[in-house]
């Protein structure tokens, strides 16, 4: 006969598990209440310490705070969408798209193409 794996354990084990099963649980509720405390007094002091009353004060501050990057992640990429834009066309129709000859499929690409049976001319697949 085969042998459980399952201990029996003494009553004086189960008594000790259950305790520290409690003393865990307890400890993991103050300390959410304690991180949730933190997070209220810290947000509250920091709103007043900046003169924050409202949520207009917390959009200007924000506005402020971010406004320098995004100017300069703007004229950094604006290369980029000039490029864009004269590529693909304002309008985006098919005449603005690139030519396909300027592109060519790599092996791996044409591998997995065949594979899956795609046609690209068409663009349409055989699965």
């Amino acid at each position: 006969m085969a042998k459980s794996s399952h201990v029996q354990m003494s009553p004086e084990a189960v008594e000790v598990a259950r305790r520290s099963q409690t003393a865990g649980m307890r400890a993991f509720v103050y300390g959410t209440v304690l991180a949730l405390s933190g997070v209220a007094v810290g947000t509250t002091v920091g709103a007043h310490v900046m003169e924050v009353r409202s949520a207009e004060d917390v959009r200007m501050l924000a506005k402020a705070a971010f406004e320098p990057a995004a100017l300069a992640l703007r004229q950094r990429f604006a290369p980029l969408k000039d490029w864009s834009q004269e590529v693909m066309g304002r309008e985006g129709g098919a005449e603005a798209r690139l030519p396909q000859e300027r592109f060519t499929q790599s092996a791996l690409s044409q591998r997995i193409s065949s594979r899956l049976g795609v046609n690209r001319s068409t663009g349409t697949h055989g699965l």
